[in-house]
């Protein structure tokens, strides 16, 4: 498996993305493949092809722990950070500035073309693993954190 990690703020933008044509037309019959619970699983039509009103209950779903408990995930932008300071900026407001709202984390993960398609079980097994194994080496726990795997 080939990884390419981005992150942003919008859980919606990111599934509606992931629902939509992608950047070059090359998402086709998307469906939630595995999902953290079988509320996020069901929230994304429970393996049906994604749907305007999936999108909107998947992206709600996931992003609901967050809302609920005014959770932040922010990152701090270095680059940010140093043009704050050479203005003047100092300690907080530096800070403040550079920091950037990132509570979507989004992992897609390719195989090379020679490796053929998966078919659904594999896809499921190999992106439930994955999930796993990074969430391992973090403070992130599988039952905290909402996540889902979408094939198309």
């Amino acid at each position: 498996m080939i990884p390419a990690i981005s992150s942003g703020a919008r859980m919606y933008g990111l599934v509606s993305y992931l629902a939509g044509p992608g950047k070059a037309n090359e998402h086709e019959n998307q469906h939630v493949l595995a999902a953290s619970s079988s509320e996020v699983f069901y929230a994304g039509g429970a393996g049906a092809v994604l749907d305007a009103e999936h999108v909107h209950n998947l992206a709600a779903t996931l992003d609901e722990a967050r809302v609920v408990f005014g959770a932040e995930v922010v990152r701090r932008d270095n680059r940010k950070l140093a043009a704050a300071r050479e203005r003047g900026l100092g300690g907080r407001a530096a800070l403040a500035e550079a920091s950037i709202d990132e509570n979507v984390w989004h992992c897609s993960l390719s195989l090379p073309p020679e490796a053929g398609a998966l078919d659904d079980a594999s896809g499921r097994a190999s992106s439930t693993s994955s999930w796993k194994k990074w969430a391992s080496t973090t403070r992130i726990t599988h039952r905290l954190a909402g996540w889902r795997s979408v094939t198309g």
